[in-house]
């Protein structure tokens, strides 16, 4: 099932595509899935203030590996927004541009029970949408042979299962 990716660096082991993080210089693959921690040997990491334990395992470079920068988008009463995050049903966005934005919808942002015009992120669901699309950017060092702009759903047509 594809679902709307919060922006970030993403690669494939095997056929999963899994979130990134650079760290140290090199890349890593980080999981939650205990098939994918077992299969690969992903090394259990303790941040020691927190005491939460990550699984990750290193991506090197130059090795074949397909990788990418993520950036997903929507549009919204014809305009383009920069989709923070979402979830099943809410998308937290941004418009790319303010101004022209604004001009048209008074800036009055909901924040934590008081209204912040300095914040131009606001919550709008899915089905508002018309068009949703990831922006798919290379990475030095890794494969890059996926198409540049995926569409999620255009013309209020969800094209994948969300």
């Amino acid at each position: 099932m594809e679902r709307i990716k919060p922006t970030g660096v993403y690669g494939y082991l095997g056929r999963h595509l899994l979130r990134m993080a650079s760290k140290s210089g090199t890349y890593i693959y980080y999981t939650e899935n205990k098939d994918l921690i077992e299969e690969y040997k992903f090394k259990a990491i303790r941040e020691p203030l927190l005491k939460n334990i990550f699984y990750e395992l290193e991506a090197p470079r130059n090795t074949g590996i397909r990788a990418f920068k993520i950036r997903s988008f929507a549009k919204y009463q014809g305009f383009d927004l920069y989709i923070e995050n979402c979830d099943d049903k809410m998308l937290l966005v941004a418009p790319l541009n303010e101004d022209s934005f604004f001009k048209v919808y008074p800036r009055r942002i909901w924040h934590k029970g008081w209204y912040d015009s300095r914040d131009p992120r606001f919550e709008i669901s899915k089905e508002e949408v018309t068009d949703v699309w990831e922006e798919r950017t290379p990475i030095e060092g890794f494969k890059f042979d996926v198409e540049s702009i995926v569409y999620l759903k255009k013309d209020g047509i969800w094209l994948v299962e969300e």
